[in-house]
């Protein structure tokens, strides 16, 4: 299981490098899951919003001034008790104030040589490796 966080899902202007290493995370968890759950291992990923913990620091008392809705670490222990018992490889997992965890259905790469989304890259292809001749 990895935590990711809402970051990793879409443009956080205030901070583009967290949210880059978060789209990575998530990156990382859709890439491996397949081949670890071919031996029996799950990967998930849980991606929480703003979670009301000592990290937001001085950002604190102007999320409390905007009455923003903070995730609380009850709410993150749900998403990862439904993330380690799900079947879904790769599943990546939100978690918002005031719901139960959801999961997000990443989209496929539209485009290709046929309507419809682009077909699945297989397991294992031997990109930079030389032919012989």
């Amino acid at each position: 299981m990895a935590t990711a966080s809402l970051a990793g899902l879409t443009a956080v202007p205030f901070d583009p490098v967290n949210a880059a290493t978060k789209h990575a995370v998530i990156g990382l968890v859709r890439g491996y899951a397949p081949t670890l759950a071919a031996q029996g291992i799950g990967l998930r990923a849980v991606c929480p919003g703003l979670v009301d913990t000592a990290v937001l620091g001085t950002a604190r008392p102007e999320l409390d001034r905007l009455s923003f809705p903070l995730v609380t670490i009850r709410d993150v222990a749900a998403a990862l008790v439904a993330c380690a018992t799900g079947d879904d490889p790769g599943e990546v997992v939100v978690v918002q104030p005031g719901h139960e965890p959801l999961p997000f259905r990443v989209p496929g790469v539209p485009g290709g040589r046929t309507a419809g989304p682009m077909p699945a890259l297989p397991d294992r292809l031997p990109i930079g490796t030389r032919r012989n001749s």
